[in-house]
């Protein structure tokens, strides 16, 4: 699985890149947008053909979802615990497709199974973030499956292929929106992700 997350702020041009990123085979968006009000992140999603929301996962302003048909949610480690153990049931009883994020292994076996993947990390130095270092050591143990680890954090093309067979899919950021060539970084990681099996 191959997921983007988007630049925390607005970038020129960003919504021609997401496009062509889906038509190239980007399997999941995540609008996370921590600073923007919620006419923001409506611009952001209306800027975008509706044949993607399927495919969109909102991490704030969640209430904007019925209004467009989006029914995939991020919880953040700080939200996800403040809304307790029980609430990932409660929206998946109503469909919502939910996932979440933690920095450990421990957290990640912890999690209400109701969440369908969790990003996990981060496995490398982040692009994006100078001093956000890896917090991973060592080879990843396996993990539960009830639950699907995506790994973020500093992937790129040169060690995504380090992550086959221990994660389910990875979440790029940095290697995308602090690029001059996001669609090669892209498409570089996706063949290199996608010949190594399963």
């Amino acid at each position: 699985m191959l997921i983007l997350i988007s630049n925390p702020t607005s970038l020129a041009e960003e919504t021609a890149l997401i496009k062509q990123l889906f038509d190239e085979g980007l399997d999941l968006f995540h609008i996370r947008r921590p600073q923007d009000s919620e006419q923001d992140v409506m611009k952001l999603i209306e800027a975008l053909d509706s044949r993607y929301y399927p495919k969109i996962s909102l991490h704030q302003h969640h209430h904007l979802a019925d209004r467009y048909g989006i029914r995939r949610l991020h919880f953040g480690e700080p939200h996800r615990r403040r809304q307790g153990y029980n609430m990932p049931q409660l929206l998946r009883n109503k469909g919502y497709q939910l996932s979440t994020s933690v920095h450990n292994t421990e957290d990640f076996e912890r999690l209400n199974p109701s969440f369908g993947y969790s990003f996990l990390g981060p496995v490398f130095d982040s692009i994006s973030k100078p001093g956000y270092t890896a917090s991973l050591e060592g080879a990843i143990p396996s993990l539960r499956k009830s639950t699907r680890a995506i790994a973020i954090g500093g992937i790129e093309a040169s060690n995504v292929h380090l992550l086959r067979g221990h994660f389910d899919g990875v979440a790029l950021l940095g290697t995308i929106w602090c690029s001059h060539t996001p669609l090669r970084n892209f498409l570089q990681i996706k063949k290199i992700w996608n010949t190594q099996g399963p």
